[in-house]
Parts: structure tokens; sequence; C-alpha cells
């Protein structure tokens, strides 16, 4: 029986498939990542997606489709991983901030580093926070909040 999900002014049918949304509010695009099956992305186009193919949009844009998307790290988190393949300093700090229910500050510019890797849900996050400290990436935790510093 198909279903719809509703993302902002976007509809996502299921039709009989496995796909992942990415539509969180503090995120700058949202993203629809077909795994198996078929599902159409209802918005300013409407898109038929096959596997591996990925529809994002910002806001009032038209949606883009994307072959070939990396479904593995579209799916690290439904794995217990968090995923970082070269995403910028903000987007990793908002992963990190869902995974460990932590809010996150920054005191000056949002560092321009950037990584590469995985990393399981199961580490801890003071180890996170030191493997950032050994890059030159300042992280004070003050209860629940995180905040960065030059």
């Amino acid at each position: 029986m198909p279903f719809r999900v509703q993302t902002g002014q976007r509809s996502v049918e299921d039709i009989g498939t496995s796909f992942n949304i990415n539509a969180y509010s503090d995120e700058p695009s949202a993203k629809v990542t077909l795994i198996e099956g078929a599902a159409k992305v209802i918005g300013k186009k409407n898109l038929t997606l096959r596997p591996g193919q990925q529809a994002h949009w910002q806001a009032e844009e038209e949606e883009t489709l994307t072959d070939n998307a990396d479904t593995e790290e579209v799916l690290a988190w439904k794995n217990g991983q968090i995923s970082f393949m070269n995403p910028d300093f903000s987007c990793i700090m908002r992963q990190i901030s869902r995974w460990y229910n932590v809010d996150i500050r920054y005191t000056g510019a949002v560092p321009k580093a950037r990584f590469f890797g995985i990393v399981s849900r199961n580490v801890y996050l003071p180890t996170i926070l030191e493997f950032f400290e050994h890059n030159n990436i300042h992280i004070k935790q003050e209860g629940r909040t995180l905040i960065i510093a030059p």
C-alpha cells in the first residue's frame, strides 16, 4: 500500500520501496535517496527515482536529481554510524548535535576543516571531541552545549 511522507512543501510517495529522507530544519537542503524499488518526489517537479538516485533541493528551488548516490553514507545512521565524507565542519557538528543531543555554539568563525571517515555511534562524545582537539579544533563542553573556539 503506497504511503506519503511530507517534508515541508514536498512529499515523497512510496511505491513499494526502501528510501531515506534527510530533511532536518537546520540543514540547508533536503535529500531523498532511493535504495530499492521506486519513489516519487512531488514538488516543483515530479521526479520518479530509481535505485541509487537522489533528489535534493533547497527551500523554494527546484529539485535536482543525482545518479549514483553514496547509499553507504546515506544509510550510515541506520547502521549506527556517523559518516563524514568531506562535509563542511558545520555539517559534521549538526550530525553530532543530533546524535548526542547537544547544542552547538561558535565563538568565532566556523573551522574550515573537512574530514573523511565513519565513526561508530557507540563512540563516546569525549572521544570525538579529543579527535577534534588533536586536529587543532578547540571544543569545550559546558553541560549540553559544545562551544567551538578558534
